[in-house]
């Protein structure tokens, strides 16, 4: 429920919209500089190893600034 939750509501105020667009941006990024047909399995392997890193780095910051904003909510009440 929790997850139903973030991904409908949270995902969709403007940090989540802010933190979405700035992984489409260092993704993009990161493909600019690096060639969009990597030359071997090993740099492609690389390339999708750096993109789902940085994915899980913005996820972690959505969810952690999430969750103390259910935190604050709850301790105020």
């Amino acid at each position: 429920m929790i997850k139903e939750i973030y991904n409908r509501v949270y995902t969709q105020t403007e940090y989540g919209k802010q933190k979405e667009a700035e992984v489409s941006d260092e993704v993009s990024k990161l493909l600019e500089e690096n060639g969009a047909n990597p030359a071997s399995e090993d740099r492609l392997e690389e390339l999708l190893s750096a993109a789902a890193g940085i994915g899980i780095d913005k996820g972690f910051q959505m969810g952690l600034a999430w969750w103390i904003q259910l935190l604050a909510e709850l301790i105020c009440r």
